[in-house]
């Protein structure tokens, strides 16, 4: 029977260490691949703050008509900033792998504000600067988008905080995952380990040791002792043969001293 062949148990406890080394490391490989790009979405995620407020700071010291070369060009630059980290690969590639769903659901509240509140204003101010106005209505409605966006961007930018905070939550879940497995397996793996050595003793060592001193009792010529060790596998069927064994020859060695017993005594 293989499941109580030394070599089978032996196998097995082998088998159970690579095994659980093996999960440990592609789970470290998984985890690791997943949480590629955290950190670099982090600090992506967290310029999008001082990017908000420097395009505050554009609109605040504008302060007389301006040209493309100055700074309406500044501000228009900045908005297309802000727009190409909000939706860089950085961010977008993390957010596609294995991300929490609160980090998406973060980026998705910080994606339609800024599309559906602090956009709009801002497009339309830079649409007035670029067709150079004139009139006091114009004046009027950039001083409106003006003071919209800067009534705003304090809301705004907690909501950006908010997102960079879930995302460096999730790196750390991913992080506590990694060394809870490699834990877990490491302590499976000395358990199994300590399992072993017990079971090697009781089962190999001990009836090795019983063996040997079975043998040499019969090398001294007393075959009375007996093996102690009793079970179906390799050294319990060794035992067994070598019981049968010692049997036959204290027989063996009887019937010979009684013949030579019977020998004397009709001499």
């Amino acid at each position: 029977m293989f499941n109580t062949s030394l070599l089978f148990r032996v196998g097995a406890a082998m088998a159970i260490i690579v095994t659980l080394g093996l999960i440990s490391m592609f789970s470290s490989v998984f985890i690791a691949k997943n949480s590629e790009g955290f950190a670099a979405a982090i600090n992506q995620a967290g310029t999008l703050r001082m990017q908000s407020y420097r395009i505050a700071s554009s609109l605040v010291h504008r302060e007389t008509p301006l040209t493309l070369d100055d700074g309406q060009g500044v501000t228009g630059r900045l908005v297309e900033e802000f727009e190409g980290r909000l939706f860089s690969p950085r961010i977008h590639n993390v957010l596609g792998r294995g991300t929490d769903p609160s980090v998406i659901d973060a980026y998705r509240v910080v994606e339609l504000r800024w599309k559906e509140v602090m956009q709009p204003p801002l497009r339309e101010y830079l649409a007035i600067e670029n067709a150079h106005y004139a009139s006091e209505t114009d004046r009027l409605r950039l001083a409106e988008h003006r003071d919209f966006y800067l009534g705003n961007v304090d809301a705004f930018v907690e909501k950006i905080h908010h997102f960079v905070k879930k995302l460096e939550i999730d790196a750390e879940n991913k992080n506590r995952q990694l060394r809870i497995i490699q834990l877990v397996a490491l302590g499976l793996t000395l358990l199994i380990g300590v399992v072993s050595v017990y079971l090697t003793k009781k089962n190999v060592l001990n009836p090795l040791h019983d063996l040997l001193a079975c043998a040499n009792a019969a090398r001294r010529g007393d075959f009375s002792v007996r093996s102690g060790h009793k079970s179906d596998d390799e050294l319990g069927q060794l035992g067994f043969a070598f019981n049968k064994m010692a049997e036959d020859l204290s027989k063996l060695y009887a019937g010979l001293e009684a013949r030579v017993s019977k020998s004397v005594a009709t001499s």
